[in-house]
């Protein structure tokens, strides 16, 4: 496909790849866990490169989108969460990407059971939530009805949601339009 300003890359990732791995750590040093991001960015490039000669993802718009996770998921240091993200944000596929934000959400909400709680604990006291690729086992039969625009808006509302309302600590409940439906709050103040 011809290159555009409509989907021409922000980031010349041909410079990230011949970047040493301290330069490229220091770079993203304020990310946390830079100097294995660092590396783990260059192995993914390097491999592209080395499988399909540029750094140019294009060709996995025409690859079926289940190929394309396949190929993603076989890169190391590459998980499903980053993978969704690709094929969601950038190859344009139906996914839903769950991080550590929208897992906490879909938890708290009680959109993921977890039933029983260990110990009897009470929802608000958890700390530990399920593995983010079991949330996001259970979260995508319910929402692969959706067309792809609308998971795309959902993601990216999910991740405001979770840094202004639902922090990780001390989330604002009080002032959470989804208080009234949600676990972690009849939880907290029940």
């Amino acid at each position: 496909r011809e290159r555009t300003s409509w989907n021409m890359d922000s980031v010349h990732w041909e410079a990230v790849r011949k970047t040493p791995v301290l330069e490229l750590a220091h770079i993203i040093e304020k990310r946390g866990m830079h100097n294995m991001l660092a590396g783990k960015i260059k192995d993914f490039l390097d491999r592209i490169v080395r499988d399909h000669g540029s750094i140019d993802l294009e060709w996995l718009r025409d690859v079926p989108p289940d190929k394309a996770k396949e190929y993603l998921l076989s890169i190391y240091g590459i998980g499903l969460k980053s993978v969704e993200c690709v094929r969601l944000l950038t190859l344009h596929h139906h996914a839903f990407p769950v991080d550590t934000n929208v897992g906490r959400i879909l938890v708290r909400l009680g959109w993921v059971p977890l039933q029983p709680l260990p110990g009897d604990l009470q929802i608000h006291l958890l700390n530990d939530y399920p593995m983010l690729d079991t949330v996001q086992k259970y979260i995508w039969p319910r929402l692969c009805h959706m067309d792809q625009t609308k998971l795309c808006v959902l993601h990216y509302q999910m991740i405001t949601f979770a840094k202004v309302f639902c922090t990780k600590s001390k989330p604002n409940c009080n002032a959470c339009p989804m208080r009234a439906e949600c676990r972690h709050f009849a939880s907290a103040f029940a």
